[in-house]
């Protein structure tokens, strides 16, 4: 299916990094900008980050709007896609316009370094691909304002609770999450069962078996590994060109 669309904005987190609601015998409350990049939700105090200028503004480094500035004017939730796909191409690459195309090549530019610079302000991460469910907080008496809560349980069992700025919003990014966690979890199952084939292909190509494997990655001639293959799916230009701002992740 198709990616959805990154989401970012900001949330109240209620509960520590173990999970409880309470630290030093007081309730947790901490602000944070949520944002989402493959299958990770990050997030980071909100003076650390660098959201999308408010509606209306130019891109450039000089206009970055302080942060009361974005409080005030942007909008409470919000995606981001500098190359919206219609019919398999980047959209705004087919008007034959070549200021507007120069336009929205800066933009997309502009939102890879915002991208970029908030990762490396990130304090915390949360895979969506570890989550077993997204749901609308259950009512309790010791929580105030449940119908703003959702709550992300993981599969190790933590539970970690998000406070939206109301009802709206907070129904939205369960539904945004829900959507990108379920494609995740299916695009990474599909990119392994994909390097699986291609990894059995090359083994009969090559003629060899899986002892000579690791020696023939490291040290064979290029003539004679000339016939392998590799997947476009897999392998392509994405990281090179600078579409996303992860180029490799991987379990330590």
């Amino acid at each position: 299916g198709t990616e959805p669309v990154p989401v970012e904005g900001f949330l109240v987190r209620l509960t520590s990094q173990t999970g409880s609601q309470k630290r030093l015998g007081k309730s947790v409350f901490k602000r944070h900008y949520f944002f989402t990049y493959n299958q990770f939700l990050c997030f980071c105090r909100p003076s650390r980050a660098i959201p999308p200028l408010p509606p209306g503004r130019t891109v450039t480094e000089a206009t970055i709007p302080s942060y009361r500035e974005i409080l005030d004017q942007m909008p409470l939730m919000f995606d981001i896609d500098p190359f919206p796909i219609q019919d398999g191409r980047i959209s705004w690459l087919e008007s034959g316009n070549e200021e507007f195309v120069r336009r929205h090549d800066e933009e997309a530019f502009a939102q890879h370094c915002r991208a970029n610079h908030n990762l490396e302000k990130a304090e915390g991460i949360i895979d969506l691909c570890q989550v077993r469910e997204i749901r609308h907080a259950m009512s309790s008496a010791t929580d105030q304002d449940t119908d703003r809560i959702m709550e992300l349980e993981l599969r190790n069992g933590l539970v970690v609770k998000l406070q939206a700025h109301n009802k709206t919003t907070r129904d939205e990014w369960v539904k945004r999450l829900t959507m990108l966690s379920r494609y995740w979890k299916a695009r990474i199952a599909a990119d392994v069962n994909d390097m699986k084939t291609i990894r059995r292909k090359n083994l009969k190509i090559l003629r060899i078996d899986e002892e000579l494997e690791s020696m023939m990655g490291q040290y064979a001639s290029k003539w004679e590994v000339r016939n392998a293959l590799a997947s476009p799916y897999l392998f392509n230009l994405c990281p090179q060109s600078d579409c996303r701002p992860i180029k490799v992740s991987r379990r330590t």
